[in-house]
């Protein structure tokens, strides 16, 4: 049942539903939820950071829009400090 996709196990679920196979559903949904939950935030501090890029230094250059969208958690939590601090892209950035 774990190479279930999402779609079959919502299927399957509506077959038989009975509570054990709707908290099997949910146990097996969870680290979906989890995953979609994690790339939403990161996609939603991805953006808040281009944003704030190009309020603060100016339109966005394709270098530096691909270096954001390539990064990780850490710097980006890294970038978002330190954009307040920042006096230019290279000081962000380096």
């Amino acid at each position: 049942m774990a190479d279930l996709t999402p779609q079959e196990l919502i299927d399957l679920a509506k077959q038989h539903q009975t509570p054990q196979a709707e908290e099997q559903l949910m146990t097996m949904a969870q680290p979906w939820l989890k995953e979609g939950m994690e790339k939403g935030r990161t996609e939603g501090r991805t953006q808040t950071l281009l944003d704030q890029l190009a309020l603060k230094f100016g339109p966005v250059s394709a270098e530096i829009r691909s270096r954001v969208l390539a990064a990780g958690e850490p710097e980006l939590t890294r970038w978002i400090g330190g954009i307040l601090r920042a006096q230019s892209l290279d000081e962000l950035f380096n």
